[in-house]
């Protein structure tokens, strides 16, 4: 049966068979994913010479936040990723960047990246909880999907490392003396345990030392090799070791290092590998300010001090005004309102010595997710170390620990500020300590906050 009707030429036709062919082939033609437009390069300042010689070359990278990875893909594709929730990647060499923020993660750190070219790459944001997460754009960044969320509270996703496009492996600090681990083998679709806290027998990890993790370094913590190798570098807790696989994570073995090693700021950083035989590992004493801690913005500091200053100015005096006559514009701010809110502001900030001991509050609070779990064992002095979950740090008055304050002077005042500096005291301070010292120790140790230095 002819499907066409008889006023139709042969001309229209061949027009309509030409159009569907072409819709047809569009349909079955493999997807481009959206190119978004690349920034103009921009002036570069002058190269430097760095002290050792090294000729430098400064690069604008269109954006405040702070960059902590990068992945290069060739000498012109390189992402970057960083706090804020920000990636950036330039086409170009880095002559010119594009920065962007994964939609409903401004809150997180991305201190992973991983690329394949101009549109593939992963993020990992590290954290506590589900802080740790994994994004994969295959746009350029212009959509991130969320492929993973970590949902255990003990578990902290330090970095992630890829054998091909598809196929790569992600790490967590020790939950309950095992090493959480993830398997992909589909490009992300799905992130599977190799090593489960809730089955530890099933893990083919070695088991973790007491504190033993790792640092997220960038995500330079584990690097793969080849088709099935991978190295992981651990430190943080009472051993610092390098584990290795050869199967994609099916076995693992393990080797001690002479890295500086046994406390909570101590071993390996970063391990990278040249081939299956040949590598090397670093890492030493990483006393930072920013070990465990995000660096704070001004503004989401400003409003915390200023909330904290406002609870701790006992002050109610209430606005009045009896002279205030009657006026046709009841919607102007009186004048003498005006000044009754400028003097409470001025009154909240001219308590200089209250601001310094909120900020030191502020800076060792923990996040509201983190929990400390009381030891097994009774108190006795002896060789103490900080839990790499607490926060401590001192100023010319006080020493501050997860978000409390001591006034501390003297003797007392050199030994606890020993142990923010080192994260630890060897068991001869312990037992030299002064009895109201040796308390306060017992207290934080029974809290959680420090233990027992094997």
């Amino acid at each position: 049966m002819n499907p066409f009707p008889d006023n139709v030429t042969s001309g229209m036709r061949i027009a309509l068979f030409l159009f569907v062919a072409t819709s047809v082939a569009g349909c079955l033609a493999p997807y481009k994913p959206p190119r978004p437009e690349e920034p103009e390069p921009v002036p570069l300042p002058p190269p430097r010479i760095s002290p050792s010689g090294a000729t430098l070359q400064d690069q604008v990278s269109g954006t405040t936040q702070r960059l902590q990875a990068v992945s290069v893909v060739d000498p012109n594709i390189v992402w970057a990723s960083g706090t804020g929730g920000t990636f950036a990647v330039t086409h170009n060499g880095g002559q010119s960047w594009r920065t962007g923020v994964v939609a409903g993660a401004d809150s997180l750190e991305f201190r992973d990246v991983e690329a394949f070219d101009g549109h593939i790459a992963y993020l990992l944001s590290a954290g506590n909880g589900t802080q740790s997460r994994i994004y994969k754009t295959e746009d350029g960044g212009v959509n991130w999907q969320l492929q993973f969320i970590n949902r255990d509270s003990l578990a902290f996703y330090d970095c992630f490392a890829f054998w091909d496009q598809r196929s790569g492996i992600a790490f967590s600090d020790n939950v309950r003396g095992v090493f959480p681990i993830l398997y992909t083998d589909n490009g992300g679709a799905d992130w599977d345990f190799l090593s489960d806290p809730s089955n530890p027998s099933a893990s083919p990890v070695p088991a973790a030392a007491p504190g033993e993790g790792a640092f997220a370094a960038s995500g330079t913590c584990l690097t793969t090799v080849g088709k099935e190798a991978a190295f992981i570098a651990t430190g943080a807790g009472t051993e610092a070791r390098i584990l290795s696989t050869t199967d994609r994570g099916q076995t693992w073995s393990q080797v001690t290092t002479p890295i500086v090693q046994g406390t909570p700021t101590t071993g390996h950083t970063s391990v990278a590998f040249r081939n299956g035989r040949d590598g090397i590992a670093v890492g030493g004493d990483c006393m930072t300010y920013s070990i465990g801690m995000r660096a704070p913005r001004r503004g989401e500091l400003a409003a915390e001090l200023a909330a904290r200053l406002a609870d701790a100015l006992d002050d109610e005096t209430l606005y009045r005004d009896p002279r205030q006559a009657a006026t046709q514009h009841p919607g102007a701010i009186p004048a003498s309102l005006q000044r009754f809110g400028t003097a409470a502001v001025r009154k909240l900030i001219s308590r200089p010595g209250a601001a310094k001991r909120l900020l030191g509050e502020v800076l060792s609070e923990p996040k509201p997710h983190v929990v400390f779990r009381r030891p097994r064992s009774p108190w006795r002095p002896g060789a103490l170390a900080l839990d790499r979950r607490t926060r401590m740090l001192y100023d010319a008055r006080c020493v501050y620990i997860n978000g409390e304050s001591l006034h501390v002077g003297g003797r007392d005042a050199a030994l606890l500020r020993r142990l923010a500096d080192e994260r630890g005291l060897d068991a001869r301070r312990v037992r030299a300590a002064s009895r109201p010292a040796r308390s306060l120790l017992r207290v934080w140790f029974e809290a959680g906050w420090l233990g027992r230095l094997r």
